[in-house]
């Protein structure tokens, strides 16, 4: 038996995703073994799955999902250093942090898409 339980039945899980195909059930596990991987502080592997899941969700325009991936990107960049990370925003005249750009973003998607469900996992940003 491993020592990090979940983390073997993550992998095997985005494997069998990977296996069976469907782009948009690889992005939910990429997702969800990202959100593993911030909570383990492992915030190298943490941004390889989200970008692999953005990639995903991108190519397949699927707009819910990527709320889903602002919301855990967002929650990354507060892991990693809290507030004061920058990020390069939508223009260059942006000056906020990393996770407050992501929150906007998620936010904005919110509102076009009507997904509310999300709304309470953005909190309040410092």
């Amino acid at each position: 038996m491993t020592t990090r339980p979940a983390g073997r039945w993550l992998n095997e899980a985005v494997d069998g995703l990977r296996a069976a195909g469907y782009q948009d059930n690889i992005a939910g596990g990429l997702l969800a073994r990202a959100a593993w991987h911030r909570c383990r502080q492992d915030y190298a592997a943490a941004h390889e799955d989200l970008q692999e899941a953005l990639d995903i969700i991108e190519e397949g325009g699927m707009r819910l999902f990527l709320v889903d991936y602002h919301v855990e990107m967002m929650r990354v960049a507060e892991a990693e250093g809290g507030l004061d990370n920058p990020t390069p925003g939508p223009s260059p005249e942006w000056e906020g942090s990393a996770a407050a750009w992501h929150r906007a973003e998620a936010l904005r998607l919110i509102e076009e898409t009507g997904y509310r469900r999300r709304l309470r996992d953005l909190g309040d940003m410092g």
